[in-house]
């Protein structure tokens, strides 16, 4: 029987590719640097499917650049990369949007539930192995994803609204109220910058110009807000935002959520 071949996912935690961010900034700092020279500083063989790997999770993860094809191909630390080994003032913020980053950990946070919190290993991997309509993982192809997917939310501080490896428990549920936890998206992305009285934003780190559209529906307004001038990089974390808000405004449509119950 042919063997199956389980979708892409970044094979290493983010931890790990984070030190080899920082070993390829100890060498070369942000220069465009050949592929073979970053295997070489990593350790790896140029044809090893595990240095092969580490690149792709080091893409995914949003940490370094590449340009070129085949081995003329040269890898450069991004911005956020940088910022991130360097211990900038917002590497928590940047380690937390690199953690989102990769399409199939954006995936299993979007099947976070009320409060932001994940459903258990075991519905986790039986949607990966048996309901995931873009491509089906086999059962040990799952199981590591989820375990890097486990140690990447661990290590950037969003696994505290998340259930997975917890056990189940027969004790009645905590009062609603004390189960009102921040979402995983809201520590992602964060609420916009309080403005002043002159619609300014207070933070004086934040550009003031923006763009703005309001799209009325019967039941409300929908508004977008977004700088005037924005970098390719950013354009495309608005990309992958919007889709995540797509997900998730669709499922409020397919519960009913936000329609007047009939009356009885």
């Amino acid at each position: 029987m042919a063997r199956m071949r389980s979708p892409n996912y970044p094979a290493i935690n983010l931890e790990r590719a984070e030190t080899r961010v920082a070993e390829l900034h100890e060498r070369e700092h942000r220069n465009w640097v050949p592929i073979a020279v970053a295997f070489q500083i990593w350790n790896y063989k140029p044809n090893s499917s595990v240095a092969q790997q580490t690149l792709a999770a080091l893409r995914a993860f949003g940490l370094v650049e590449i340009e070129g094809k085949g081995d003329a191909r040269q890898i450069r630390i991004s911005e956020s990369g940088w910022r991130i080994v360097a211990g900038a003032d917002d590497r928590t913020q940047l380690r937390q949007e690199a953690a989102a980053r990769p399409a199939i950990y954006r995936e299993l946070l979007d099947r976070a539930g009320e409060g932001g919190r994940l459903p258990s290993d075991e519905t986790l991997r039986h949607y990966l192995v048996f309901d995931r309509s873009e491509g089906r993982f086999n059962e040990r192809v799952a199981k590591e994803v989820l375990a890097r997917f486990r140690e990447t939310l661990s290590f950037s501080n969003l696994a505290s609204n998340d259930t997975m490896g917890e056990s189940s428990s027969n004790e009645d549920p905590e009062p609603k109220e004390a189960q009102q936890t921040p979402s995983i998206f809201d520590s992602i992305f964060p609420p916009p910058q309080p403005k002043g009285q002159d619609g300014t934003p207070k933070d004086k780190n934040v550009v003031a110009e923006t763009k703005q559209e309001i799209f009325a529906l019967d039941e409300g307004r929908v508004a977008v807000e977004w700088p005037s001038r924005i970098s390719d990089a950013s354009f495309t974390d608005i990309k992958d935002w919007l889709a995540i808000l797509e997900r998730k405004i669709g499922r409020c449509v397919q519960s009913g959520e936000g329609q007047p119950e009939e009356d009885s």
